[in-house]
């Protein structure tokens, strides 16, 4: 097994501590080891989505990301047929975007908004 290092911030290691504990798992590596076999799953459930789709994206962010997500939703405007937006808190927001299309290019845009690392949470729901 390889021994690998990486930093984290305060509020990411109680992250880990809260997990771990929920979880029940015996310490951080297993809290990494949980985390990858989930990121994992979700990479081969979405290497599956082939062809013409309908999708949910939900996005929760803050009110400082509002121009990177219109600026992302203009770029796939497209595949929208809809689009929800509430201010929850005033601090954060929620998107919800019902989609239509190539599955890859759903995907592209979920992964376009998801690579900013102030989106707070993202999902995509297939919708069959």
């Amino acid at each position: 097994m390889k021994i690998i290092s990486f930093s984290l911030s305060d509020k990411n290691l109680k992250d880990m501590e809260t997990i771990q504990a929920s979880w029940g798992l015996s310490n951080k590596s297993e809290v990494v080891r949980a985390g990858l076999r989930e990121a994992l799953q979700k990479v081969e459930e979405e290497k599956q989505l082939q062809g013409k789709i309908c999708a949910l994206i939900i996005l929760q962010h803050s009110h400082e990301t509002e121009k990177f997500v219109s600026d992302v939703k203009h770029e796939f405007i497209k595949l929208i047929k809809s689009q929800n937006h509430a201010e929850v808190e005033e601090d954060y927001c929620i998107d919800v975007f019902l989609l239509k299309g190539n599955a890859d290019e759903i995907k592209k845009m979920k992964n376009a908004l998801g690579n900013n690392r102030k989106i707070k949470k993202i999902e995509m729901v297939l919708l069959k």
